[in-house]
């Protein structure tokens, strides 16, 4: 039988698997990752109502922004694995750095991890939807459209925005 080539994107694929079955992402970023977002995910639970209130205005809208930048931290460092490798003595290399001497196209990794980001920030918004819809229907008996807006916004399109651009960043070489 014969042996079909791999395409670029399993190639990635591969790669990464490999890189992460091998531990050399590190226990320590996922720790992190998922302790940071046990805390944010605590604020999911004021329903979007609380802000139409004119005396929680203010303090509310300081923590949704704390909370919001701790949430950015902690994808960033859960795509942390996909960016740096670990070896032993706590010696790391960056990914871009091994990929450049493989026959892997940047934009197809570009891609790969794009939908790495955009597949865990689905999972967090879907988690923050139950999370928000529920509260609302327990204290105020009725769910609007910014309920879920509120939740789309701070758990998906910010994250994505800012993690997103990391991604892009740290792809492209330093000037010579």
């Amino acid at each position: 039988m014969e042996r079909k080539p791999l395409n670029q994107r399993e190639k990635i694929e591969k790669y990464y698997d490999t890189l992460i079955a091998q531990g050399s992402a590190g226990l320590s970023s996922d720790i992190i990752t998922y302790l940071l977002l046990c805390i944010v995910m605590m604020i999911l639970f004021i329903p979007v109502q609380t802000f139409f209130e004119e005396e929680n205005r203010g303090p509310l809208f300081a923590v949704v922004w704390c909370f919001t930048m701790l949430g950015t931290m902690a994808i960033t460092f859960y795509m942390q694995k996909y960016h740096t490798v670990t070896y032993e003595k706590n010696r790391t290399e960056a990914v871009g750095e091994k990929l450049r001497y493989m026959p892997i196209d940047r934009k197809e990794n570009r891609r790969y991890l794009f939908g790495k980001l955009i597949a865990f920030l689905k999972k967090i918004t879907i988690i923050g939807l139950v999370e928000q819809l529920g509260v609302t229907l327990i204290a105020y008996h009725t769910i609007s459209l910014w309920n879920v807006f509120y939740i789309l916004v701070l758990t998906f399109v910010i994250p994505l925005l800012l993690c997103g651009w990391v991604i892009v960043a740290r792809d492209i070489e330093p000037r010579k």
